[in-house]
């Protein structure tokens, strides 16, 4: 058993100044990191609108990019399907270089076998093929990518073959 306690104190409650005082709080570093909150607060306020607009028009130009066309390409390789490859390829091409055709973009920068992957495209689309086995797909994909290789390390050879002299 526990015998009761009797406590008594003399004299007047603490002050809230002295209470505070006991906590050991820095006031002046409290009132500094609020007002670098509140500073932190409005900047990020103004200028998160324009951050926004800037990453939003940044990722609109990327997907009109050639890039994302020839990585949109893998999704139908990927399913086997022909018509959508075909016209993914298109896409693709046109955003790679508008106006070149598929003939022409296959004879300058494939090889035969790129030919002959888009013929089997081509006959399975338009040919009255009904096998999709005809077309190697991957093998296309690969073909497509050496292709785009090429083309663009012509064009960027041909625009650095293109620059003036800086020593006259």
């Amino acid at each position: 058993v526990i015998e009761p306690l009797t406590l008594t104190v003399v004299g007047k409650p603490p002050s809230l100044k002295e209470r505070l005082d006991d906590i050991g709080v820095d006031w002046r570093a409290l009132a500094a990191l609020l007002l670098l909150l509140g500073v932190l607060i409005y900047l990020v306020r103004r200028w998160l609108p324009a951050a926004h607009r800037y990453l939003h028009a940044r990722v609109i130009d990327w997907r009109q990019g050639e890039a994302y066309a020839f990585r949109k390409l893998r999704g139908p390789v990927r399913q086997r399907d022909a018509r959508a490859v075909y016209h993914g390829f298109l896409a693709w091409l046109h955003r790679l270089d508008p106006g070149m055709e598929a003939r022409s973009f296959a004879r300058d920068y494939g090889d035969a076998a790129m030919s002959s992957a888009l013929n089997a495209l081509s006959s399975n689309l338009y040919g009255g093929a009904t096998a999709a086995s005809a077309v190697d797909f991957d093998g296309l994909y690969q073909c497509l990518a050496v292709a785009r290789r090429r083309f663009r390390k012509q064009k960027i050879g041909a625009r650095q073959a293109n620059l003036p002299s800086l020593n006259p």
